[in-house]
């Protein structure tokens, strides 16, 4: 989904006005059911904010559980989204994997908390520990900086984050960024995506968004 129609999608559910703030610089047609068009316009994704956000969590090193660069990232993450989101939680858990306790947060931001109308956007923000499909096998036990397979995606979601909180929604919006989905190693798919079986495992029962990416 390119990033423009990602937040557009996500615009057009949670109902926003139809006029927006000038800073935005693209619109489209949404029809009714009276077929009357109403222009709906898209706040700007800033690519060149979003790139930096995925420089901050490189900067980093592997963002590997139970390591110091997994820390700073996290309190970075922390940080950050409490600039933007109305509620931060750290779901903090632990799992054994290959003879290590992994010491595990996932981090939610909840805009408009009060709202029973959820959406859910996710990315998961640890690294590969082993680059197990590395050319040279002299590498594939060191672990990958995570640069598209993380960060990116965490980044894309940090630029929604502020987007949001310039043109607040009036639905729920929900951004979750799991932690753990990539400590396994290649063929051990039961130890991929930790942090998204503890989420769902432990969601209250009546936490059902109407929509996830």
């Amino acid at each position: 989904m390119k990033l423009s129609t990602l937040i557009l999608f996500i615009l057009l559910i949670a109902g926003c006005k139809s006029e927006m703030p000038k800073s935005t610089n693209e619109s489209v047609q949404k029809y009714g059911r009276t077929n009357k068009s109403v222009t709906v316009e898209v706040p700007k994704f800033d690519g060149s904010n979003a790139f930096r956000y995925l420089e901050t969590q490189v900067s980093f090193g592997p963002r590997v559980p139970n390591t110091d660069p997994h820390k700073q990232c996290l309190d970075y993450l922390r940080i950050e989204l409490s600039k933007y989101a109305d509620e931060v939680e750290l779901q903090n858990f632990t799992d054994k994997a290959y003879n290590k306790i992994l010491s595990l947060t996932n981090v939610i931001a909840k805009f408009n908390p009060t709202a029973t109308k959820r959406i859910l956007l996710c990315a998961h923000w640890d690294s590969h520990p082993w680059a197990s499909q590395d050319a040279n096998p002299a590498n594939r036990n060191t672990p990958i900086p995570g640069a598209n397979d993380g960060a990116s995606g965490v980044a894309v979601l940090l630029e929604v984050a502020r987007i949001l909180k310039a043109n607040p929604p009036t639905i729920g919006v929900d951004i979750v960024l799991f932690d753990g989905e990539d400590y396994a190693k290649a063929n051990d798919l039961s130890g991929y995506l930790r942090g998204s079986k503890y989420f769902a495992r432990t969601k209250p029962a009546n936490y059902n968004p109407d929509y996830g990416i």
